[in-house]
């Protein structure tokens, strides 16, 4: 006879899962300078160091709002590319937290673990 898990179970497997997942920074990207104008067409995008180089918006966001998730990020950094392939040759920008904005935007970004 096929038994359903019982809600102590399910909750315990969910608390588990939301543990092993670290996230570092939320990255709002906007269609114009200063963090403002309307949103990009992928709005939002959170994640940390273990998702590699990332494109979300690369040309079409002209600037990007990051917040931190927490004390998980302190030892992690934000960082911008004017290439697709996160060189590190051509960084445009770093930051913590708040907006960044350059002249013709990013093409990829990368969260960087300082430590």
């Amino acid at each position: 006879m096929f038994r359903s898990p019982s809600l102590f179970t399910t909750i315990t497997i969910l608390l588990f899962a939301s543990v092993q997942q670290t996230w570092a920074y939320e990255f709002t990207f906007y269609s114009e300078k200063g963090c403002q104008g309307a949103q990009a067409p992928t709005p939002v995008w959170v994640g940390g160091p273990n998702e590699g180089c990332r494109r979300e918006n690369g040309g079409a966001a002209q600037s990007v709002f990051v917040k931190s998730t927490g004390d998980v990020d302190n030892n992690f950094m934000a960082v911008f590319f004017g290439s697709d392939d996160c060189n590190p040759d051509n960084e445009i920008g770093h930051l913590d937290s708040g907006c960044i904005d350059k002249d013709g935007g990013y093409a990829s970004f990368q969260v960087w673990d300082l430590s």
